[in-house]
């Protein structure tokens, strides 16, 4: 109790190099707070990509003064880097970004998820490179049109 939960989700089309992100804030009970998305450009592997994801995401949740924040992802690569960054020097940047804005949280957690908890966010961010959805947006609530799936998929995942 007293979390919120954002879950994180990327997609990474190498060909144009481009990247779809997107966020789903949501609180103990599990309604959707706040959504996003956006597209990142010149994005050169699926690593940059997430980093650029999970950077975006920790900004935005610092942004709006959130104070306790579960991150919840699922790809091992945001770990990978957390935890080795001298092997992934070319992100330095993005990894400093997202150290940055977990300064400004009392309590912030990252936790591995199945893909089937991030199935919304994933989707969304997908919509970014699959149909070229490049107008960002930060919104209050859940779209509209996935109220039943945010629902739904709040019921199957738990907080810490």
């Amino acid at each position: 109790m007293g979390f919120i939960k954002c879950n994180v989700g990327f997609s990474w089309s190498p060909y144009h190099q481009r990247a779809g992100a997107s966020w789903l804030v949501r609180d103990s009970s599990g309604k959707a707070l706040y959504h996003a998305r956006r597209a990142f450009f010149g994005i050169t592997s699926s690593h940059h990509a997430s980093m650029s994801a999970f950077a975006w995401a920790s900004e935005a949740m610092a942004d709006l003064k959130l104070d306790r924040v579960l991150m919840e992802v699922s790809t091992g690569m945001i770990r990978q880097v957390l935890n080795h960054p001298e092997s992934f020097m070319y992100l330095s940047d993005l990894v400093e970004r997202s150290n940055v804005a977990a300064l400004r949280f009392s309590s912030c957690r990252l936790q591995m998820v199945p893909t089937t908890c991030n199935t919304l966010v994933m989707e969304i961010a997908e919509s970014v490179t699959r149909d070229r959805r490049w107008e960002s947006y930060v919104a209050t609530h859940g779209p509209a049109w996935l109220e039943p799936r945010i629902r739904q998929e709040a019921s199957t995942t738990t907080f810490a």
